[in-house]
């Protein structure tokens, strides 16, 4: 899936994770002062939020774009790498935390994983965040097709326990609120966004903009979501 042409209108409308889901994370990350390796990172968004909590983040993604947009907001204590999950550029027991807001399910398989806990220290964690989206629903009651889902057969719990992780799952709540240029850039942002023809996007975006109007209240459109924490030990 390639998510360079996305990162303009991800680094617009994408919104922060709710502060109780990163303290909680935070929470668990042993030692006072730890490193951790944000796996998948794309603007940044959750790459600054575990750096506002005072730890040091080594944020990677293998989109250069969307680490462009990154760089645009920088933190003393974070750093920005390219490179791809199967085959991480660090040294064994670097980290003490591994996060992946949002991107596991693009790239867990059995490589990934290994590289997971190669750069994990004996006692680190990693955490597989995923927040419930909008945009995909829509864009299928828009369109009347359903597109082939990437989450479908994404089982995180089921696919760290067989490469033998200890692992919880935690629940949180939360809203956030979008106006329409941020819900129009939302919905571009997604990944399912490249598999429609350009013809089919100038009515798509006609359509967006008359959900928006029946569904907004005072010019903000609300978006209730669910955000679910996989907690795994090595």
């Amino acid at each position: 899936m390639n998510f360079d042409v996305l990162s303009k209108d991800y680094a617009l409308a994408r919104k922060e994770y709710p502060w109780p889901v990163v303290g909680f994370c935070r929470s668990l990350i042993p030692d006072q002062d730890p490193l951790v390796l944000d796996l998948g990172c794309g603007t940044g968004i959750s790459s600054r939020q575990l750096a506002d909590t005072g730890t040091q983040v080594v944020g990677c993604d293998i989109s250069n774009p969307m680490l462009t947009c990154a760089l645009r907001r920088p933190r003393r204590n974070i750093r920005y790498i390219l490179c791809n999950t199967e085959c991480l550029p660090f040294p064994e027991k670097s980290f003490n935390a591994v996060t992946a807001f949002a991107s596991f399910h693009h790239c867990v398989n059995e490589k990934t994983i290994a590289e997971i806990r190669r750069v994990l220290k004996r006692n680190g964690v990693f955490f597989a965040i995923h927040k419930s989206d909008f945009g995909r629903p829509i864009l299928e009651e828009i369109l009347g097709r359903n597109f082939p889902s990437l989450k479908q057969a994404y089982r995180p719990v089921e696919l760290l326990r067989q490469e033998r992780f200890n692992t919880d799952m935690v629940e949180f709540q939360g809203h956030e609120y979008y106006s329409l240029d941020e819900f129009l850039a939302y919905v571009q942002s997604i990944s399912y966004w490249n598999l429609i023809s350009a013809e089919e996007k100038i009515g798509i975006i006609e359509k967006l903009q008359a959900h928006f109007a029946e569904r907004a209240q005072l010019e903000r459109l609300e978006h209730k979501f669910e955000v679910r924490i996989v907690v795994a030990f090595p």
